[in-house]
């Protein structure tokens, strides 16, 4: 099994790096496993875990000292150690039992807006199939309006600029996808790019 850390950065609409997302991608025998929200019952979940924990240990002092926050996908006791840095993702209406979770993939196939009427939620952010789908159309601004109601941090998973007056009016806190992602080892990197 080889594992790869990625950081994948998450930034305001005009360019400042807010924090990153931790993903990682697992190899088994050359063929990349797709890991899903909710896979705590897998071979290598225990070992995707630790790896993950030892990295954001090693990477602490540069997220603190520069005010900057990774997300990783799970539930808040996923990772033996929770830093004050870190925020999770999750999909799961389960996991929202405390206030400060993020709301992942809105907009998929098995997402739900409940969670986004119950007090606590501090961000979500849009699938990018729907965002894809969705962004170009004259109802998307309202969707985001209805939305910020709710929960004042949307992140939209965009790969062009073209959007970015439409969701800055729209009130839009940050976009995923504009800046390449790098090794998690040299995240240090993502600052000097914006």
């Amino acid at each position: 099994m080889n594992m790869q850390h990625w950081a994948l950065p998450i930034s305001t609409l005009d360019g400042q790096l807010l924090g990153v997302e931790l993903e990682t991608r697992v190899d088994v025998n050359g063929c990349r496993m797709l890991i899903a929200h909710g896979m705590k019952e897998t071979i290598f979940h225990h070992s995707l875990r630790e790896a993950q924990s030892d990295w954001l240990e090693k990477k602490a002092g540069w997220f603190t000292d520069n005010n900057l926050f990774c997300v990783v996908k799970g539930e808040p006791g996923c990772l033996e150690h929770a830093l004050p840095f870190m925020k999770f993702f999750s999909n799961s209406r389960a996991e929202h039992l405390s206030s400060g979770f993020w709301v992942d993939d809105m907009g998929g196939r098995n997402s739900s807006a409940l969670p986004l009427f119950t007090e606590g939620c501090e961000c979500v952010r849009f699938n990018k199939s729907f965002t894809e789908l969705n962004i170009s159309r004259a109802i998307f601004p309202v969707l985001l309006a209805n939305l910020r109601r709710h929960c004042d941090k949307i992140i939209i998973p965009v790969y062009s600029r073209r959007y970015h007056d439409m969701l800055s009016k729209a009130g839009v806190w940050a976009v995923q996808g504009q800046q390449r992602s790098v090794h998690f080892s040299h995240c240090e990197l993502l600052l000097s790019r914006f």
